[in-house]
């Protein structure tokens, strides 16, 4: 479960600069001898493909490792137990952590599924609490559990907190209308496009007569890559909605991983409106 939760987790991308950086001081790092054999400065390595998606898969297993081998040090040894009106979660192999948590403080739970969970039906809980006005104790925010089943998410919250123990996978009884797709499409698409368009320009008009290795027309083939985002865009919108029974209020929406928000209407601190330019 250690190395699932580390292969599926939202590491990847931190580490990913992590080892980045590493590159960038490897020649402080790796013995000169060895460093000096890649031939890091050398124009065929960018005009050699098999060479590149080489060292971009290279890089890539070595982050997904270290993110593994991170979020197993972390959440190693996790437990979680209720005592009375509180919960007490510890974790960690090198660093034991423990903190304390009063269920009555606890706001809102968020079920969070990553986007390579999804597919095997795993998820992970998290809380926001408030804080009191004892000794001036700030809001709170945390790790309920970091791996379990989504079928499994109701029976846990029922008996750590059974004000909050709902199905996460329920459908939304108000989806976001079918006006807004359009326009969840157009704002997950429209930075990529113009992105790629300037990295073109850059290249096309400024750049031509230092840079014979990528042309502006080599640059837009970056565009291909604009139905994903497209597709990312669909997917905010068709995981988009809420449901109310009772007075218990779900939220759901999408980042790149699926959030449901759990929460009760009477708990309910603060209600925003937001609005960009266009």
């Amino acid at each position: 479960e250690l190395l699932a939760l580390g292969a599926t987790s939202g590491r990847v991308g931190p580490m990913a600069a992590a080892v980045g950086a590493l590159l960038q001081f490897g020649a402080d790092i790796l013995p000169q001898t060895w460093w000096d054999r890649v031939p890091w400065s050398e124009a065929e390595v960018l005009s050699s493909v098999s060479l590149v998606v080489t060292l971009l898969l290279t890089i890539a297993v070595l982050t997904w490792l270290v993110a593994i081998a991170s979020t197993a040090l972390t959440y190693g040894g996790f437990e979680l137990r209720r005592s009375g009106d509180q919960l007490l979660i510890q974790h960690g192999l090198l660093d034991r952590r423990r903190r304390t948590i009063p269920i009555a403080r606890i706001q809102a739970v968020v079920v969070g599924e990553q986007l390579l969970r999804q597919p095997f039906g795993k998820a992970d809980i998290r809380f926001e609490s408030a804080g009191g006005a004892y000794g001036g104790a700030d809001g709170d925010s945390g790790v309920l559990f970091p791996f379990l089943s989504l079928d499994e998410v109701a029976p846990l919250l029922r008996e750590v907190a059974p004000d909050f123990a709902a199905d996460p996978a329920a459908p939304m009884t108000t989806p976001l209308p079918a006006r807004a797709m359009r326009r969840y499409i157009t704002a997950a698409s429209i930075g990529w496009v113009l992105f790629v368009a300037t990295v073109a320009a850059l290249l096309g008009v400024w750049l031509h007569r230092w840079i014979d290795i990528v042309s502006w027309r080599e640059a837009l083939l970056f565009l291909l890559a604009t139905p994903l985002f497209a597709w990312l865009g669909w997917a905010r919108w068709r995981a988009g909605g809420w449901r109310v029974e009772g007075s218990m209020l779900m939220l759901r929406w999408r980042g790149v991983s699926r959030q449901t928000m759990i929460t009760r209407a009477t708990r309910i601190q603060l209600r925003q409106l937001t609005a960009d330019p266009l």
